[in-house]
């Protein structure tokens, strides 16, 4: 019987982690780069340790979230393939995205 409620009590509190990190997620409009592009993830799928260094040396340059996207696709895709392990800025932003969410979650 102690295992039971042991395993329960468990169960709740990871429950109400999962929740908690949900409410977080859920009430946040935006997340920075740096969050979303933590230097785990820059290090394991990039040739970069952090996001900055990754656009620093790119050959766009941008200021505000409105020059960023007006970036040539095209372009900034084929710096995606060249400098990390993805095949576009889509599934690079798509992953870290999820490994964010993720994370929030606590798994």
């Amino acid at each position: 019987m102690s295992k039971r409620i042991k395993v329960s009590k468990q169960l709740d509190k990871r429950f109400k982690e999962i929740e908690s990190g949900a409410k977080e997620i859920n009430e946040t409009s935006s997340v920075d780069f740096k969050d979303l592009f933590t230097q785990n993830f820059m290090t394991r799928y990039t040739n970069f340790t952090n996001i900055t260094d990754f656009f620093e040396e790119s050959p766009f340059e941008f200021e505000t979230q409105k020059e960023f996207e007006s970036i040539d696709e095209k372009r900034l895709d084929e710096y995606i393939r060249q400098q990390s392990k993805f095949e576009s800025w889509k599934d690079m932003f798509s992953t870290a995205g999820k490994e964010y969410v993720v994370k929030k979650l606590g798994f």
